[in-house]
């Protein structure tokens, strides 16, 4: 199954990691993977993995490797919050040393929550403040809390865990493992042997592990019946410093009240408020190792997705009006065709508006009035018969067709309560489009692993709702003209009659009989409309008439500026080589030349009188 592609704006849940284990655990949870981003704005420079889970779509992005720290997480959601406009709900998911408490007795791969208490929004920076008169030190400041929806979810959350345990956190660890096996040693519980906490006082001695540490200096606690991960509720503290000293851990906790330590998301909460979750992988003193970073990454990113399922969808919608730009051309054809009414279902009780179109343009469209009159009156021709119309809009690449279509939608937007866009370049790109759209319309069908189920439901969608616009872009011709038809399509393209016919037919079948790649052809047509003494030298230069004249000012004022700076900047092979290449533009020159005139022989002139084609060429500019 092709993954969706969905606009930006689909976009509403950020997810932020600070570590590549975090963001493992995190894209382990996702219930789909999506292809994306659609776009990415100027100077952000993350990078994303996007998906969803349940009805919620979500951006997850992790620090730059080796970046740590509240600056290097600011700058994350800083860039996110300029590609992805429309994320309402910012959650900061990863690991965390403990700080155990009477209060709270906080063992490896617990899940500690950020909970506003005590004046605190839930997270406080420790190391933010000013030294006093007696070396004291004291905080300055205070972070936002969390946003009202998230409380609200976790207080929902806190409630049935109480009432019915967390199953559905061991449920959605399982089916990491299984969905993704390579997780199933470093992310699985790391056992209670290896979970001892020692005096704050006593200091690791040897390597990595704590082997050679002294087991009388460990804390006594209470063996737990189970394995499962308790989940804490409290103020984080939050800094740019790594904290591995036992005694500093414990007198920072008591000053703060603080229960868990991490270092991103202080820089986060004035900025994007956010909730943070975070695993405990440690007991922040000098014997901190990485055994249990996995593990504790995969509980906090499992307690996420369930706090997802308690919050409602955040909708899409696209917080900028559309921006559109578009060349000014004039080779472009709209065809309407009638659709006939035999497919229509009962009318739609209107429950939201869906603009699910990409801002993938530039600002500046102008123009194009008599198109977009041409769009407007085919689509409306009958409004009171609550019949459709398909209208088909055809040019060479480049004329603006995407520009057109999106500028018709963007400007009758409010005669439209769905107004959807898709790509139909390849099958897979067309399928994509449909899970899509089945997606934005929250289709009972969008999560199957059926193709034929999310067509057949959009099918009946689209059948029984009059009140929508579809934009299908990049539709590839794939219809076929025999020579007939193809030469006859080539000399009305190129306003010639029967005495080019023999090279029309030679172009139409070099072509393959394409439509729009006939139409493409139109510039060669036209070089041989008027006897041409030397033909190999006019064709050339009058080839290069035609597309110039396609060019606007401006961009004749780069190519002179170009050609005046550096001349030989333009390549003697498009004066000697290109054309002849072609056989059709070969047989041209045989027809005009005479049959003993080889495309050798026309090379060989070509190279002897480059000097004289350039400035001839150069002339034009």
């Amino acid at each position: 199954m092709a993954r969706p592609i969905l606009p930006n704006s689909h976009y509403t849940v950020a997810w932020i990691c600070a570590l590549p284990v975090e963001r493992t655990a995190g894209c382990s949870m996702l219930d789909v993977e999506h292809d994306g981003p659609s776009e990415v704005s100027p100077g952000d420079e993350n990078s994303y993995q996007l998906g969803s889970i349940g009805k919620h779509n979500i951006v997850i992005a992790s620090l730059p490797l080796g970046s740590y720290g509240t600056t290097s997480a600011a700058v994350v959601a800083t860039q996110m919050k300029s590609t992805f406009r429309s994320i309402k709900v910012y959650l900061m998911v990863g690991i965390g040393g403990g700080i155990p408490k009477p209060s709270h007795d906080i063992r490896l791969g617990d899940i500690v929550i950020s909970k506003p208490e005590n004046n605190l929004g839930g997270v406080v920076q420790y190391d933010l403040g000013k030294t006093v008169k007696g070396g004291h030190f004291e905080r300055c400041g205070s972070l936002n809390k969390p946003p009202q929806i998230l409380l609200t979810a976790i207080a929902g959350l806190q409630a049935s865990h109480e009432l019915k345990g967390i199953k559905k956190i061991r449920n959605y660890l399982s089916e990491a493992y299984k969905q993704h096996p390579s997780l199933a040693e470093a992310y699985t519980y790391q056992g209670q042997e290896h979970d001892i906490l020692y005096k704050a006082d006593y200091e690791h001695g040897g390597d990595t592990t704590c082997v050679s540490c002294n087991i009388d200096e460990a804390v006594s606690r209470k063996v737990r019946n189970n394995i499962n991960p308790v989940i804490h509720y409290g103020t984080i503290a939050s800094g740019n410093q790594v904290i591995k000293h036992g005694i500093t851990r414990d007198r920072i906790g008591n000053d703060s009240g603080a229960i868990c330590f991490e270092m991103e998301a202080a820089g986060l909460m004035d900025h994007c408020p956010c909730l943070v979750i975070r695993g405990i992988c440690d007991y922040s003193d000098s014997h901190k190792n990485k055994r249990w970073q996995p593990y504790a990454a995969l509980t906090a990113a499992a307690y996420t997705k369930e706090l997802l399922s308690q919050i409602v969808p955040l909708g899409i919608s696209s917080p900028f009006p559309l921006q559109l730009n578009g060349p000014q051309h004039s080779d472009l054809r709209v065809i309407a065709e009638s659709r006939g009414p035999e497919n229509q279902g009962p009318p739609h009780v209107v429950k939201q508006r869906i603009f699910d179109i990409p801002r993938i343009l530039h600002p500046h469209f102008s123009g194009r009035q008599k198109h977009l009159q041409q769009l407007y009156d085919s689509l409306h021709r009958d409004s009171t018969s609550e019949r459709g119309a398909i209208v088909s809009i055809f040019g060479i690449p480049g004329v603006g067709k995407s520009q057109l279509s999106l500028k018709y939608v963007a400007d009758n937007r409010d005669k439209y309560n769905f107004s959807f866009y898709s790509i139909a370049k390849t099958d897979d790109h067309w399928l994509s489009s449909c899970s899509n759209i089945a997606l934005a319309l929250n289709l009972p069908e969008a999560g199957s692993i059926d193709q034929g189920q999310i067509t057949q439901a959009l099918k009946r969608w689209f059948a029984s709702n009059s009140d929508w616009v579809l934009i299908i872009d990049d539709v590839s011709s794939s219809v076929e003209m025999d020579s007939t038809e193809g030469k006859e399509l080539a000399l009305k393209i190129s306003g010639r009659d029967g005495d080019a016919s023999e090279v029309a037919e030679r172009i139409s079948q070099e072509l393959g009989g394409l439509p729009l790649a006939l139409e493409q052809s139109e510039s060669k047509l036209q070089v041989v409309k008027d006897p041409i003494e030397n033909p190999h030298h006019a064709d050339v230069v009058t080839t290069l008439d035609i597309a110039l004249k396609e060019l606007e000012p401006t961009h004749m004022d780069v190519l002179k500026l170009i050609l005046w700076m550096r001349p030989q900047a333009l390549p003697l092979a498009l004066l000697t080589d290109g054309a002849p290449s072609l056989s059709y533009v070969r047989d041209v020159y045989h027809m005009r030349g005479g049959a003993n005139n080889s495309s050798s022989e026309v090379n060989t002139t070509a190279t002897q009188e480059s000097k004289t084609w350039k400035k001839r060429v150069q002339s034009r500019f």
